[in-house]
């Protein structure tokens, strides 16, 4: 069964941002919403660590599954 949900245009604004990352920022992306739907994040901290791992990928640095391991909470 399928749910109809209407979109907010908010919403629809980080969907299209999100669709435009590569893959690598989406996986980081993802890992940072994990860490801050189960409580392991604030909001500032996400952003932090969402950040610091898009700069490192935008240098050139090859960023390894540790790099997206989340803290131990």
């Amino acid at each position: 069964m399928t749910q109809a949900t209407e979109q907010t245009p908010e919403g629809q604004e980080i969907l299209d941002i999100f669709h435009k990352l590569d893959s690598t920022k989406k996986l980081i992306f993802l890992g940072g919403f994990r860490g801050l739907s189960s409580g392991v994040f604030t909001v500032e901290q996400f952003q932090q660590w969402v950040q610091e791992r898009f700069d490192r990928h935008d240098a050139g640095e090859k960023l390894t599954v540790a790099d997206l391991e989340l803290p131990k909470s």
